[in-house]
């Protein structure tokens, strides 16, 4: 099969991953598959047939492909189309990019500092590439007490879009996804790994704040533009 001319944005089957062992398909294949359910969402039955393997390498080229496609307002069109075919990949395949998982993420408290209607926030840290060590909130989804097999497949979907739009925003505004961990606590707990705030949730900031005055205007969004910077 002879590969489709790769939409603007799209690196050519040469610049893709070469390292990759497959049985079936090779990498050139999975490529020219990428291309045709870009093109057209009623061209994505092959993607959407792969073996689990080939699956996992064609998840993993739509996500550095999307990792490639730059910023600025001119990259939005074929950075979305990506990100919507990644994320239909990882739901219908039920596993997420293997770039996305950390490594040398630590828990290092037993009991967590926060909590929420489906997840409880943890302290932790992360040993980046040169060694550097940072101090990160792990959010530990409660995906398994869903008592429906159907609620704790609605939960996981939800963090893999949860965890996979989050990873491409950026803003000042938004605090950065690191990652995502599955062996902090077992291999059914699924977390995010965000970088920590002293000032914990700006909820709790503001809480804190205002029990020294009321706040409001100008005030309370220096106050919010506040806790975003530190």
């Amino acid at each position: 099969m002879q590969p489709l001319p790769p939409p603007a944005g799209l690196p050519a089957a040469s610049r893709m991953h070469r390292w990759y062992s497959l049985p079936g398909k090779n990498i050139t294949e999975i490529h020219s598959l990428i291309h045709r359910a870009l093109k057209s969402k009623n061209d994505r039955k092959g993607l959407m047939e792969l073996p689990i393997a080939e699956a996992q390498v064609a998840l993993d080229e739509i996500w550095q492909a999307l990792g490639d496609a730059g910023e600025g307002p001119e990259t939005y069109p074929i950075r979305n189309a990506l990100l919507r075919l990644a994320c239909r990949v990882a739901n219908h395949f039920d596993f997420l990019p293997s770039s996305l998982f950390l490594t040398n993420v630590v828990c290092t408290e037993t009991e967590n500092r926060g909590a929420g209607g489906f997840a409880d926030v943890f302290y932790g840290t992360y040993r980046k590439r040169g060694a550097e060590i940072v101090q990160v909130a792990i959010k530990r989804v409660r995906i398994n007490d869903a008592s429906q097999e159907d609620q704790r497949m609605k939960r996981k979907r939800a963090f893999f879009r949860e965890s996979m739009l989050w990873r491409h925003l950026f803003h000042r505004h938004i605090l950065p996804c690191l990652g995502v961990s599955q062996e902090l606590f077992n291999k059914s707990a699924m977390c995010i790994i965000l970088p920590w705030k002293d000032k914990k949730s700006v909820r709790d900031y503001l809480t804190e704040i205002k029990k020294h005055g009321n706040l409001s205007g100008k005030a309370l969004a220096d106050t919010i533009n506040e806790w975003v910077r530190n």
